[in-house]
């Protein structure tokens, strides 16, 4: 029986960990410490990074793709009560219709593999057809709801995630990501992982249960009908060295092995960090953090300060660590001000049993349209905002420009091109005149100021990111 605590738990940290990373995906980690003045501890205000690309602002405390996918998949297996790829589809597709003010649908920041995946299910494609090649871990940030449902069964568990996965990728290397992913859930949920030994006896589990991954992907793959690509390293290599990672409880010395292991599966560019968006990097870091840590605060909190694929990272990591230590390890602040907790707890619990609470369950697309209605609707504010004080600058700028204009002198060129000011001795200029150009003189300063800084910082970021790909590849030629 599975204890409804860690399956609770594994669904509502999968959803704080989305919400947690939303408001910074893509943005790399020093960026992030440099924007909010230090690590990442609460939801955070979206506005600070994205002011002026309100496109990617998003609403504090409320999740996005992974959380939202997951919850499909959760109403999936209790509709049907078993795994149904082509009711998954349907979901899918149904998120993805317009909707009165939302042209766009109910998907929040949809990746391209999704929206390229719904453009195929449109086009009548059979659902486990419909995949684009993609290594990404779009495909494990949604399939914790499996690891609930069949911990206790992972020969079908495996096959479940796998065909979940093929909905939107055909990429071998995420496809099998997502089935560690989900086996990671159920370790939690079946194991005793409050000790490092009992940790890493669950990452002996996943790593025997994923050796024969590859064979079963081509069985599935010939019986749907489909290519997997590309013919690469076994991805069980991406796992293979946990257990040994867990008990030695080096973090450093994990993080280089997994992105030297990560590195030989084909990247399309050198992979520096654990959060970069490539399923046999992302996965096993997620892994890693969740197996290691001693509490959830722990784990999410290292996962979102990474940076770059952060609502992917923190959503795989918070479904496993909260299988570890279930719903009641949750800190409170977080749970407060998530504004899908109780969904979460109610289909978490939902899939402990195998059957819903009709008294407290609500309609999945009606509550997610609310939200996603809300969070377009305040975007749309923010935008307003935004752009009144855009004029208004413009039209303070305009204003003295106007002012400094009646008391500049005349411009004469020296050559085409170079207009020298030639100042003129009978334009009295008063005090206000002077303070005004004095002012104008400090901003431009500033501004060179700034601009040098800023030149500096980049001239130190390339020669850091050279030096780490010259360090990769002796470290290559000598292995």
């Amino acid at each position: 029986m599975i204890d409804v605590d860690r399956a609770t738990g594994a669904l509502l940290m999968l959803t704080i960990g989305d919400a947690l990373g939303a408001p910074v995906d893509g943005l790399k980690g020093p960026h992030i410490r440099q924007l909010f003045g230090g690590q990442i501890e609460d939801y955070a205000d979206a506005r600070i990074p994205w002011s002026e690309k309100l496109h990617r602002w998003r609403l504090r405390g409320l999740h996005t793709g992974p959380a939202q996918q997951a919850f499909m998949m959760t109403e999936v297996l209790l509709d049907n009560a078993r795994w149904d790829a082509r009711s998954a589809a349907e979901w899918l597709t149904l998120f993805g219709e317009p909707a009165p003010d939302l042209p766009h649908g109910l998907h929040r920041s949809a990746t391209r593999e999704l929206r390229l995946a719904l453009k195929r299910l449109r086009e009548a494609s059979p659902p486990l057809q419909s995949g684009t090649p993609s290594p990404s871990a779009e495909a494990a940030a949604r399939v914790a709801p499996l690891g609930v449902w069949f911990a206790e069964t992972p020969d079908a568990l495996i096959d479940a995630a796998m065909e979940c996965a093929l909905l939107t990728t055909t990429d071998a290397r995420a496809i099998l990501s997502a089935a560690v992913a989900a086996l990671a859930v159920a370790a939690g949920l079946i194991h005793d992982t409050s000790k490092t030994a009992g940790a890493a006896a669950a990452a002996r589990w996943i790593v025997s249960q994923a050796a024969a991954l590859e064979t079963r992907l081509n069985e599935l793959a010939e019986r749907a009908g489909v290519t997997v690509s590309p013919d690469c390293a076994p991805v069980s290599g991406t796992i293979e060295s946990l257990p040994g990672l867990l008990e030695e409880g080096d973090a450093t010395l994990a993080r280089q092995t997994l992105l030297n292991e990560a590195n030989r599966h084909g990247p399309d560019h050198v992979i520096t960090s654990p959060n970069q968006p490539f399923a046999p990097m992302l996965v096993p870091a997620a892994l890693w953090r969740a197996l290691s840590a001693r509490s959830p605060l722990e784990a999410l909190i290292d996962a979102v300060n990474e940076g770059y694929d952060t609502p992917r990272a923190c959503a795989i990591t918070g479904a496993i660590v909260g299988a570890r230590f279930g719903a009641g390890a949750a800190p409170a602040e977080w749970v407060a001000g998530l504004l899908g907790a109780d969904l979460a707890v109610v289909r978490g619990e939902a899939l402990a049993v195998k059957a819903p609470d009709p008294a407290r369950w609500d309609e999945l697309y009606t509550v997610e349209y609310q939200w996603t209605l809300r969070e377009s609707t305040e975007r749309q504010e923010l935008a307003r905002a935004h752009d009144r004080e855009v004029e208004r600058r413009r039209e303070k700028q305009t204003a003295h420009r106007q002012a400094l204009q009646k008391v500049r002198p005349e411009s004469a060129p020296t050559r085409p091109g170079k207009p020298k000011s030639v100042p003129d001795p009978s334009v009295a200029r008063s005090d206000e005149d002077r303070a005004a150009l004095r002012r104008e003189r400090q901003q431009r300063d500033k501004q060179r100021g700034r601009e040098r800084e800023h030149k500096r910082l980049r001239d130190r970021r390339s020669d850091f990111i050279a030096r780490g790909r010259l360090a990769l590849e002796d470290r290559s030629e000598n292995e």
